[in-house]
Parts: structure tokens; C-alpha cells; sequence
């Protein structure tokens, strides 16, 4: 990348007011904030090798600079780059770096930083958002850097590349090994598997096995899934891995296992490699059944039935809306160690032991209610704490700042691994096997508290923002719930209701009552089986699942079932379920919400921007563009959660296409630049009434990161709602369908009109004009030059004959120019007007949202009405010039061979050129001639060259081609260019006193816009509002804001130049040839490139010598090297070379070997012209043919001394 490329990407990126402050990586200012990232396995000694070998690079580097200050190591070990989600110490890493606590990131390459393309992107992204750079040391790449966003995606594609290489190829392993019949089948309880040499031997496991076959016979009884689990725990029956809690999911698993039948369903799951998410692999990727695997337990038909019974039984579930649970494994039994699980009975939740819940008699823990949970929570406090203390609040609200700040938990992770890897290195010297096991268990303790620490932050947040309205321990008693009481409480363990352990957020514990674990009254296992080898089952234990329910409240103890009180007060509740519902629904009733609020769930300040388009339609509301400016900026002020962004205003625009409206585009350039976060606008025909253009923007926004939303006011709908799509979708088809029936209803009128004969043209025919009363009227001196025509047109002159007669007196055309053309004098000729009648709708604006007028051929209905105005010619000659124009039409046809159909125009030049003599357009023109095998010309002249009025030259279409392609080959290499183009920019660039100019103009407007609010804000409240001085200020803020404006375009075209350079020299980058020849023409410059015209150029001016101007849409422009002379001689000189090589090719040719044979015998210039007919009058055909092969020496004279002599004959010469 060149010193100009860089730049370019440094001045689009960099503001210049931002460039003081480098990057931290080079930056000199004090007290830089330094981390380190690793992400490194757990792999005998190499993890201590590697992080002492990090720590101590890292610690020498931070070191070093005087300016930097060390954070510390952030690491993950054992976890994939793949997901972010997944590497708590990166999360932890970036949530620092949120809170400003890092500035800068060593890394060691862009791999160990993320193996995930899109999530190091958006990282990347949001770390330059919050001024944090990252330095990559492998690449020598640092992020805040903007020419390396390019490299960045390279290097982490490669990464992504690398695992998704490396998982295609275990996949193809796998795969391969499923050809073969062989599937790992996984723990399968029933199963044990024998590694024999290289193959595992899959057995039956025949007590296993009996109790599978159990299952199923329990099933086909009639018993539930939650029954046999209940069951199996009951008999003590251990599960796979020893557990004697049996659950649903395990038995449900079982019975939808075909493994069981010896057969194997191979990749019916798919798991996405980024994401780790898995789904159904049906209808992804093939899925491989293997019959006879491996030994089987139960039949196929056995399988098969119980399949049918499952399909039968299954029940519609219901969609469960998700609640978030805040004690999710964080209550655990104190009595048999299982978790418990919230369950919910309206309108409580309730939290019961897992055991419990499977069999009352596998354990004792009671079943809590919410409010009780809370009780128990607070007695905790009370217990631990004084609660009279006047400054527990504080106390209690310092706690949770405390660990919140003290949440750097990177030297306590390296300090414990560094510990258990020197145990490894002196193992049986001073540790032995259980000392390291016994440090392995501390080290996992110690990482998942870290895990729940983290994951309790949003708890510590919260009600450290509760306690500011916390005052004494009575109100923090009344007001606490569960979510606000885990900020300090980390865990349970619950014995009984009076008897539980609490778990404090900095590692302290409080008992409440006995802690002592109390023994279910469970029935011994004899595991007993009967004559036939199978188990003997109590099938009576499926009742006592669902007849009883244990629950604790605040008025009961351990109950076995619902006392009196509590099922009344249960049933109560059911009665009316929504009972709260109504209550709050009715103190809204009772409040006024604002209908232009907007419910946003961010807690930094949205950017809002509003979008007003005053188009050609009245406006019902707000008529004026003062008004809808001062509205919107009330209120997006007026919110706090707002800050305003822009009010983008496009003044007297349609809605039909984005196309003419400047602003709409510059907000949406806006919103991909982030600038924006929410546009509000009147409605949805105000954003657009074409369907498609609403669509394409608004999936735009949405695409965006952050997405951008769209309010639509007067429907209000807000974009990113999935329920507004739909409305969204048919709200703007209505809208373009208002936009086109507008103009319908608009043209039905004037056709009514024109049925009666009532026609107000907009524009009146030459020769007439308009009276007072809008009424067409003869214009004298206009209707002499009409007689005229025609009068000259019946005598015999022709079109050209009379266009050249209006032109030599100087009579002005009906548009005012001088030239006439024949178009104009035959549409005269033709005209009904003359004759007094009007022919109404002969053209029209066609079906489609963008206006192009096209000719009537029987779309719509055309009128005739007679004697509309007074005629100019009398009907009498006007027929007689119709059958002459006809007749003369008829002749031309007759003597004019029609052209064939031309598919060699240059349609990129249309409309491009215009004439540097008089300033006309510059048209095609095709010429064949008919004499030399019917050879096309392609040129382009001057419309007005062509009338014989102006004297530039006409050009061929291949010079105005090269000549491009030789402007293209200019703005690479030459230097000129170069130094024009840097100038240019210069120019367009924002000076100092200028930037200090646009701050000052900036600060006036947000000091206007404040008093604007201000002023509105004031007159509300009035009952007489008095607008003048909001229309004052509303004046001067449009004044400031197109000077803002301006130096707004400039940075754009500065931008837009900057892209446009950049592009063409990378389009040209695989030219490398700079050579000239000696009339200044590039050697090797490539074909003509219509894209790069087409993209870049404007128009093209074309000069006397046929040089030409090309100014580009970005607004500079540039001569191109070569003139029209310069490429006729070029012509010549490829002329010249191709009849050289074709001359040389011919005396290689088939004939002249045929001449050479024929000529073995000596023969005369006149036979030898004889031989080859084609030759016979050709005066040069010794000088072309014979001399050469003389001088080739393949053909000699038979009097070499006489070259003239009348005897003279030739022969060849066999070489």
C-alpha cells in the first residue's frame, strides 16, 4: 500500500481534530492502561512454560515504557477462540475495558485473540468506539489503525479457515469411518465397551440390560416416564454414572434410544461450529442407519411398539414464555445435595428439592414459596448484621461497590495454575498424587466462585442503584425480593425451613438453626428378581407422584400436603388470575402518557435524528418547513434520553424514489457512520412511497450494528418490531399506491375535461400565446414564419432547403436558437394545431414510479377536439402539404437502403459529450459505405456540426476510446496529475480557521437550538402563542446550517475524490508500463473500460484538436493526453505494421510456394502474373512480390546483368 492509499484511509477514518492523540501503542502521554490477552491449553508442563514465558515478555514490555501502567494477564485455558461467550477471562477482559480500566491490549496474534471472523469485527469495532486499541504482535498489526481493517478480516478468516479446515477433516474421518459400518455409539447405559488393539468391542452389560428391558415392559403397563424414574430411584437402582436419582429425561432418553435394537442412527444431530448451537441434521447432510452394529437388548418390534405408545401419548405442548430464574443453582439441599428447582403455581413461584420432586420419600427438604425464600434471605441478613444500625444501608451498599471494583481476579487464576504446575514439576519430591488432586479441586472451586461472581454482577448493579433510595433496614425489609437480596448472597443450602446456610458474596457463612442433614424415611434396595431374571416392580409408587405436594409457608411448617389455609388461599388466586393485572392497568387509566414517547431499553442516550420532506403535495399539519424543524427539535430535546443527531429537511421532493433527495441520502450515510441510532419521521409516505425503496432502507438499518430504527409518528410503528413487518409492508404499498393515484386522479381530471372539450395545455404551440384568460391566441409575428413553411414546403423546397433559408435571415427557432433543424420543420408540417385543432394526451408519464414522457400508442385514450383555437393555415393547404410530406416520405424510403440494425454503439458515451465551439451535445452518427463491402464508420459530432453550424470536427468512436484509455494510463503515472489532484484536495480540505469557523457555527446553532426549545417550550403554555420569535430563530438556525452544509459537501467531494483515485489506480494497478512513443502515446494502456467511465465520469468537453476535458462526478477534472491528430497517426502506423505482417505472411503463403514451383523452369513477369489471375493488372506486382522473393534469394534472374532486358525470364531457387 502506497504513502497515497494510506493517507486516503487515514483521512476518511481520522478526524483532524482527533490526530493529536495517536494510537496508545505509540502515544507518550502518562498513565496508559496496559493488558495482556493469552488464551493457551492446559497441557502437562506446557501451560506453565507458556504463561511463564508470557508474563514475563509482557511484564519486561509494559515495563519499559515509563508512560504505561500494568493491568495484568487476562487468560483462558482449555476453551476454543471460536465463541466469546465461551472465555470468561476475555469477557472479563472487555467488560474492563467498558469501564475504562484498560486503554491498550498486547495480544499475541490474531488467532489467540479469536478464531471467529464476524466476532473479532464487531470487538475490533466496539474497542475503537471506546478509544481502546489492540496490538497483535505476530502481525505487527494495531486495530486503531485504519488501513488495518483490511489485513484484521484476512488474518482472523484465516484463523475461522484453519478450525473449520480442521473440523472438516475429523468430520471426513468420521464419515469415513460410517462407510464402514463403524459408529462410536457413546456412554450407553446397558453397554460396555473393550479397547481390542485398534477396534472397541462393544458387550452387553446383562444387569444393566435387565433393567433396560424393565423400562420397556413398565412403559408398554401403562406406567409413566416420571413413574418408572420414580420407580428405579425407590429400588436404588444406579444410573450410568452412579447416580441413584433417576430422572425423566434419562428413562426418555432410554426409550427413544434405537441403539437398543443393535441398529445405529448415525449424525442426527448438527452442531454449528461457530455458534456450538445444535439442531436437527435432517434435510442438512446425510444421515447414516447401520443395522446389526452391535448386539442387540430388546427386539425391533419391542422398540417399535413402545414408539407407537410414545407417539400416542404425547401431548401438545404449550409455548412457555421464559422467565429468568435468579437462584438457578444457587439453592442447593442440605439434605441429599441435589438442586433445587422453582416451579410455578400461580401466582407464586415455588422452589422444591429435585429429589423431592420425584419422590417425597427420597428426600426431606420442604417446598418453599417465594415470599418465604425472601424471609429466609433477610433473616440471613438480620442474623449476620445489625439491623439497627444506622449505617447498614451504607455499609451493605459499600460492600457491593467494593467487589465490584475488586472483581480482578487474573493474578490470584495465574498465582493458583503456576502453583499447581510446580507441584507437577516436584511431584513425589515434596507433592504427592493427592496433594496435586486436592490443589486441582481448590483451583475448580475457585474458578467456578469466579464464574458466579461474574455472572451476579447485573444482581450488584441493580441494587446498588436501589439502595440510593434506601435509608434504614425497615425499608430495605419491605422493599426486597429475591433479585435484589442474590447481590449479596452467593448460595443456599436449605435444610428445613428454620435450618439453611448462607453464602456471602465475600466468602463469609452464616448457619441459621441446625445445619445437620435429615434422612429420608427411604425403603432399603434388595434388588430382587424373579423366576424369569426380572425385576419386581411396585407399580403403586406412580400414585404418590401426583396426590400430594409439599409446602412451606409463612404461616405453616413441613407439611406432606396443602393444609386447609393454603389450598383455600390457592384456590382464591385462581379464581381471578389476573386480579394484579387489573389493579395496575388500572392506575394507568388513572396517568397520562405522552403518545409521543418512545419506549427505549438502552441505558446510554440515543442518538435521534428526524427526517422532514415538504413535497409537492400541501402539507395537512405542519405547512412549513420552519415548523416541522421546530417541532421535532422539541421533541427530541425535550426527552432525556435522547441527544439530538441532525434534522435532515429535503424541500419540495416527491417520495417516488430516493433519487433528488440529497438529505434522505446523507442520513442514511449517516446511519451506516453511526451517527444515528433513531429516525423519527411523520409517517411512512413521508420516508417513501415507493415500496421497494421503504424495504431496501429500512432492511439497510436493520443490518446495520447497532441497528438503526425508524418511528414512523403518525402510525406509530417502530421498525425493529417482528409485529410491525407485516404492517410496515402494506402501510408503504399503500403509500406508493397514494403517490401513483395522486397523479391518476390528477390525469382522470384533465381527461374528463378534455372529454368536454375544456383542454389547458402547459405549454402552447409556436405561432400562438396565451391571452388573460389562459385562452390560445395567434402570436402575428410567429404565424408568418408557419405560413411560410408551409407556403415554400407546397412550391417544392425540401426540409433542409427551408431550414437553411430560416437560418441565413436569422429567424430564431420556436425555443430561441439560432440553427433550425429538419425534425422541427416536418414536426411543424405535421401539427393539427395549425389547422385549429388539438390532439389531447399524444404522450404521457408511463405506469412506473419514475416520470419519463413516452408516446401514446394506445395505452391510454387520446382526444381530438376540432376547432379548439383559431387556425394559422386553411384546412384547404393544410391536407395538400399532409399528402405531399407523405408522398416525399414514400420517395425517401424507396431511395434509401435501409441501414442494418447497429449493435456497435458505445452506449456509455450517450449524453456525455458536449462541443467545446458552441457548447451542443455531441451525437452518434453511423456511416457505411456501400463501395468497400458495406465498412461502418462510427463517429460522434456536434449536434450543431451536423446542421452545418458549427465547424468542429466529427471523431471516430475508437479515438474517443483510446483517448479514455489514455487519460486512465495519465492519472497513474503522470506526475502532473498528481500534484494537480493533491492540490485540489487541499483546496476542498477544511482549513484551521475554517474548522474553527464550522465549531463556531456548530456551537451557534446548539445555542439557537436550545433557545428555540426554550422559546417553544415557553409558548406552550400560553393560551395566545406568538410565533415570531420562534420563526426568528427557526431563520437564523436554516442560515447556519446550510454554511454548515457547505463545508459539509466539501469534506464529501473531498472523500468522494479521494475514493475515486484510489479506485482507478487499483483498477489500473496491473499496468505497470509507463512507455511512450514519440507523440506522447502510452504502449501498453489497456482497452476502453466502460465501467470505470460510466462510474466516474460526468460529461466530457471536446476541444478544437479533439482533445478532450472529462470532468468527474466527484468534480475535478482532467485533459486527456492525445489529440485527434496524435490518433490518426497512430492509425496510420498500425496501418502500415499490419500490412507489413500481412505482406510477410503472403510470401509464406500457399500461393507463392505454388509461383515458386511453377517458376522451376524460368518464366516471364508476364506469365508469372498469368499464373496468379488476381495480379494481372497489379502494376506493383514486381515490386511486392517478385523483388522480395529476390532479395530472400528463392528466385533469380536468368540475365542478372541485364535486369531490364525485354529476354529477361526468372526461376527458382530450391534453398
Amino acid at each position: 500500500m502506497d504513502q497515497i492509499d494510506k493517507s486516503l484511509w487515514i483521512n476518511k477514518l481520522w478526524d483532524p481534530l482527533e490526530k493529536i492523540d495517536d494510537s496508545p501503542l505509540h502515544s507518550k502521554r502518562q498513565g496508559i492502561k496496559v493488558a495482556a490477552y493469552c488464551r493457551v491449553s492446559l497441557d502437562s508442563l506446557g501451560l506453565s512454560h507458556s504463561l511463564e514465558s508470557q508474563v514475563s515478555h509482557y511484564t519486561h514490555v509494559i515495563n519499559s515504557r515509563d508512560n504505561w501502567t500494568f493491568v495484568g494477564i487476562y487468560f483462558d485455558n482449555l476453551v476454543t477462540g471460536r465463541k466469546a461467550s465461551l472465555r470468561r477471562g476475555f469477557t472479563r477482559m472487555l467488560r474492563h475495558c467498558e469501564e475504562h480500566r484498560i486503554d491498550l491490549i498486547l495480544v499475541k496474534n490474531v488467532s489467540r485473540f479469536s478464531r471467529n471472523t464476524k466476532e473479532l469485527i464487531e470487538v475490533i469495532e466496539r474497542l475503537k468506539e471506546i478509544n481502546v486499541a489492540v496490538f497483535f504482535e505476530a502481525e505487527n498489526i494495531t486495530s486503531t489503525r485504519s488501513e488495518t481493517a483490511y489485513l484484521l478480516k484476512t488474518y482472523a478468516s484465516i484463523a475461522q479457515g484453519e478450525i473449520e479446515a480442521a473440523s472438516q477433516a475429523i468430520e471426513w474421518g468420521h464419515e469415513k469411518r460410517m462407510l464402514k459400518g463403524m459408529v462410536n455409539i457413546g456412554h450407553t447405559y446397558g453397554y460396555d465397551k473393550t479397547k481390542v488393539g485398534n477396534e472397541t468391542v462393544i458387550t452387553i452389560n446383562e444387569e444393566q440390560a435387565q433393567v433396560i428391558r424393565q423400562i420397556y415392559q413398565m412403559y408398554l403397563d401403562g406406567m409413566s416416564i416420571n413413574s418408572i424414574a420414580v420407580e428405579l430411584t425407590r429400588k436404588g437402582i444406579k444410573t450410568y454414572f452412579g447416580k441413584e436419582l433417576w430422572g425423566s429425561v434419562t428413562v426418555r432418553s432410554i426409550l427413544s434410544n434405537i441403539s437398543y435394537t443393535g441398529d445405529v442412527k448415525a449424525r442426527k444431530m448438527t452442531k454449528d461450529l461457530m455458534s456450538d448451537k445444535r439442531r436437527s441434521s435432517e434435510g442438512l447432510r446425510d444421515q447414516y442407519f447401520i443395522e446389526n452394529h452391535h448386539p442387540a437388548i430388546i427386539s425391533r418390534e419391542l422398540f417399535d411398539r413402545v414408539q407407537e405408545m410414545r407417539n400416542k401419548n404425547k401431548r401438545q405442548s404449550k409455548p412457555q414464555q421464559f422467565r429468568p430464574n435468579p437462584l438457578s443453582r444457587r439453592i442447593h439441599c442440605g439434605n441429599c445435595g441435589q438442586n433445587f428447582r422453582r416451579n410455578r403455581i400461580k401466582p407464586w413461584d415455588y422452589f422444591r428439592c429435585v429429589s423431592a420432586i420425584t419422590n417425597k420419600n427420597l428426600c426431606s427438604s420442604p417446598t418453599i414459596r417465594e415470599d418465604l425464600m425472601v424471609q429466609i434471605m433477610l433473616q440471613a441478613f438480620r442474623v449476620r448484621f445489625d439491623s439497627q444500625d444506622s449505617k447498614l444501608i451504607k455499609m451493605l451498599r459499600r460492600m457491593l461497590i467494593r467487589i465490584n471494583k475488586n472483581d480482578y481476579f487474573e493474578f490470584h487464576r495465574l498465582k493458583a495454575l503456576t502453583q499447581i504446575q510446580l507441584a507437577k514439576r516436584l511431584k513425589d519430591i515434596q507433592f504427592t498424587d493427592e496433594d496435586i488432586i486436592q490443589m486441582e479441586r481448590d483451583y475448580d472451586k475457585f474458578e467456578n466462585r469466579l464464574v458466579e461472581i461474574e455472572d451476579d454482577r447485573k444482581y450488584r448493579l441493580d441494587s446498588i442503584k436501589w439502595l440510593e433510595n434506601i435509608k434504614t433496614f425497615e425499608e430495605f425489609a419491605v422493599q426486597a425480593n429475591i433479585e435484589y437480596l442474590r447481590a449479596w448472597i452467593l448460595s443456599i443450602d436449605i435444610y428445613s425451613k428454620d435450618d439453611y446456610k448462607i453464602y456471602w458474596i465475600d466468602g463469609k457463612e452464616t448457619e441459621v438453626g441446625s445445619c445437620e442433614p435429615i434422612k429420608p424415611n427411604r425403603e432399603e434396595y434388595s434388588a430382587e428378581l424373579n423366576s424369569k431374571g426380572e425385576l419386581q416392580v411396585d407399580k403403586k409408587a406412580e400414585f404418590d407422584v401426583v396426590t400430594s405436594i409439599q409446602i412451606t409457608s409463612k404461616k405453616g411448617g413441613d407439611l406432606n400436603c396443602v393444609d386447609e389455609e393454603d389450598a383455600n388461599m390457592i384456590a382464591e388466586r385462581k379464581l381471578e388470575p389476573n386480579l394484579m393485572v387489573k389493579n395496575i392497568q388500572k392506575q394507568l387509566s388513572n396517568s397520562v402518557v405522552m403518545r409521543t414517547s418512545i419506549p427505549v431499553v438502552r441505558e446510554q442516550k440515543l442518538k435521534v435524528a428526524a427526517y422532514v420532506r415538504v413535497s409537492t403535495e400541501l402539507e395537512q399539519q405542519k405547512t412549513s418547513i420552519k415548523t416541522q424543524y421546530s417541532y421535532y427539535l422539541y421533541l427530541i430535546l425535550k426527552d432525556p434520553r435522547y441527544t439530538l443527531a441532525d434534522i435532515y429537511i429535503d424541500d419540495g421532493k416527491s417520495g417516488r424514489t430516493t433519487e433528488g433527495r440529497p438529505e434522505f441520502k446523507r442520513m442514511m450515510e449517516d446511519c451506516k457512520a453511526g451517527k444515528v441510532d433513531l429516525i423519527i419521521t411523520k409517517s411512512l409516505s413521508r420516508f417513501a412511497r415507493n415500496t421497494v425503496d421503504t424495504l431496501t432502507y429500512l432492511n439497510m438499518l436493520k443490518s446495520l450494528d447497532p441497528k438503526v430504527e425508524v418511528w414512523f409518528e403518525r402510525e406509530n410503528i417502530l421498525s425493529l418490531s417482528e409485529k410491525s413487518n407485516v404492517l410496515i409492508n402494506l402501510l408503504s404499498a399503500l403509500g406508493q399506491e397514494e403517490s401513483v393515484n395522486i397523479g391518476d386522479a390528477i390525469a382522470w381530471g384533465k381527461r374528463s375535461l378534455a372529454q368536454r372539450g375544456i383542454v389547458r395545455p402547459t405549454v402552447q404551440g409556436y405561432g400562438y400565446e396565451y391571452d388573460k384568460n389562459k385562452e390560445w391566441i395567434i402570436n402575428d409575428e410567429e404565424a408568418k414564419i408557419v405560413r411560410r413553411i408551409y407556403d415554400e414546403y407546397e412550391k417544392g423546397k425540401t426540409m433542409r432547403a427551408i431550414r437553411e433559408l430560416l437560418i441565413a435571415e436569422s429567424i430564431p427557432t420556436p425555443g430561441g436558437q439560432k440553427a433550425w433543424c429538419d425534425t422541427t420543420i416536418g414536426r411543424i408540417l405535421r401539427s393539427e394545431i395549425y389547422r385549429g385543432n388539438y390532439i389531447y394526451q399524444r404522450f404521457h408519464t408511463g405506469f412506473t414510479l419514475v416520470k419519463e414522457r413516452v408516446e401514446n400508442t394506445g395505452e391510454l385514450p387520446m382526444y381530438f377536439i376540432e376547432n379548439h383555437h383559431k387556425a394559422i393555415i386553411e384546412e384547404e393547404q393544410w391536407e395538400r402539404v399532409q399528402k405531399l410530406v407523405e408522398a416525399n416520405e414514400k420517395k425517401r424510403k424507396k431511395s434509401h437502403e435501409k441501414y442494418p440494425d447497429d449493435n456497435g454503439k458505445n452506449e456509455s458515451f450517450a449524453k456525455k459529450f458536449y462541443c467545446g465551439k458552441c457548447g451542443s451535445l455531441v451525437g452518434y452518427s453511423r456511416a457505411i459505405n456501400r463501395r468497400r463491402n458495406n465498412a461502418e464508420v462510427r463517429c460522434w459530432r456536434c449536434y450543431q456540426s451536423s446542421k452545418g453550424h458549427c465547424d468542429s470536427m466529427q471523431l471516430k468512436q475508437d479515438y474517443i476510446e483510446e483517448n479514455f484509455s489514455q487519460l486512465m494510463m495519465d492519472i497513474k503515472f503522470n506526475l502532473a496529475f498528481s500534484e494537480y489532484i493533491d492540490t485540489y484536495i487541499e483546496d476542498l480540505r477544511i482549513k484551521p480557521e475554517e474548522e474553527m469557523q464550522r465549531a463556531i457555527l456548530e456551537k451557534q446553532k446548539d445555542e439557537l437550538n436550545q433557545k428555540l426549545y426554550e422559546a417553544v417550550e415557553d409558548e406552550l403554555g400560553r393560551k395566545g402563542k406568538d410565533a415570531k420569535l420562534v420563526d426568528h430563530l427557526t431563520d437564523e438556525i436554516m442560515k447556519i446550517r446550510e454554511r454548515i452544509v457547505d463545508f459539509m459537501a466539501r469534506e464529501e467531494q473531498q472523500a468522494e475524490i479521494e475514493e475515486v483515485i484510489k479506485s482507478i489506480r487499483k483498477a489500473m494497478a496491473i499496468f505497470t508500463n509507463d512507455r511512450k512513443d514519440d507523440i506522447d502515446y502510452y504502449l501498453k494502456a489497456p482497452d476502453f473500460q466502460a465501467e470505470l467511465f460510466e462510474r466516474f465520469v460526468e460529461k466530457g468537453t471536446i476541444l478544437e484538436d479533439g482533445q478532450i476535458i472529462y470532468r468527474f462526478q466527484s468534480g475535478f477534472e482532467w485533459k486527456s493526453p492525445i489529440n485527434y491528430k496524435a490518433f490518426q497517426e497512430q492509425e496510420k502506423r498500425r496501418k502500415k505494421a499490419k500490412y507489413q505482417l500481412e505482406k510477410k505472411e503472403f510470401l509464406k503463403g500457399p500461393e507463392v510456394k505454388a509461383l515458386l514451383k511453377y517458376c522451376e523452369e524460368p518464366k516471364t513477369i508476364t506469365e508469372m502474373r498469368e499464373y496468379l489471375p488476381r495480379y494481372l493488372t497489379n502494376p506493383n506486382f514486381k515490386k511486392f512480390i517478385v523483388n522480395p522473393l529476390m532479395r530472400k534469394g528463392v528466385i533469380k534472374e536468368t540475365i542478372p546483368d541485364k535486369p531490364t532486358s525485354r529476354l529477361q525470364k526468372y526461376y527458382s531457387v530450391k534453398k
